[in-house]
């Protein structure tokens, strides 16, 4: 079963065509899950470097995602997912570039929210389960554009219910 597929099922919505294509070609031009590096800059609250896994089998298992990335209650954040995110959907897991063997994961992973135009993407971080926009659309994301400057969290629009779950929005963002 594609990735694309295990997450429409797991997460009980329709994913945008563009995500589709791009998660079909990922897996067919890296079938040995050759991570793409993203540098997370000013805005936000998680910066670095890191290698995105977008084929990850762990993204349709949300207890299974927190598992590996080391988030607690991973089991309450299943169970409370959807009230809570609406229609975001984990789209890449996170591995700090620079992270030792002995050193913990990035307790935060890359999430698209599928109910907004456009399919905007979002850092998810446990620190008070807040969510980062990284980009406004999908498309943004891929070609490497933040939300416009000046765009503040209230301007953020998202299917995430509680408007305390946003944080302020990464001004830079570059693809390695």
């Amino acid at each position: 079963m594609s990735i694309a597929v295990a997450l429409a099922e797991a997460f009980d919505v329709t994913l945008p065509a563009e995500l589709v294509a791009f998660l079909d070609a990922e897996a067919k031009a890296h079938p040995d899950r050759a991570p793409r590096l993203l540098q997370l800059g000013d805005g936000g609250f998680v910066h670095g470097t890191f290698e995105c896994d977008f084929l990850a089998e762990e993204l349709a298992d949300l207890e299974a995602l927190c598992d590996q990335q080391c988030i607690d209650e991973g089991d309450t954040l299943a169970e409370e997912w959807k009230e809570t995110f609406g229609g975001l959907v984990p789209l890449a897991v996170l591995d700090d570039h620079e992270r030792g063997e002995e050193d913990m994961p990035v307790k935060a992973f890359l999430a698209i929210d599928t109910e907004q135009p456009g399919a905007p993407v979002f850092l998810w971080d446990y620190d008070g389960w807040h969510c980062y926009l990284i980009a406004p659309s999908f498309a943004d994301f891929l070609a490497g554009k933040p939300a416009p400057a000046g765009t503040s969290r209230e301007d953020v629009q998202s299917s995430i219910a509680d408007r305390n779950k946003l944080g302020g929005p990464y001004t830079s963002f570059a693809w390695k």
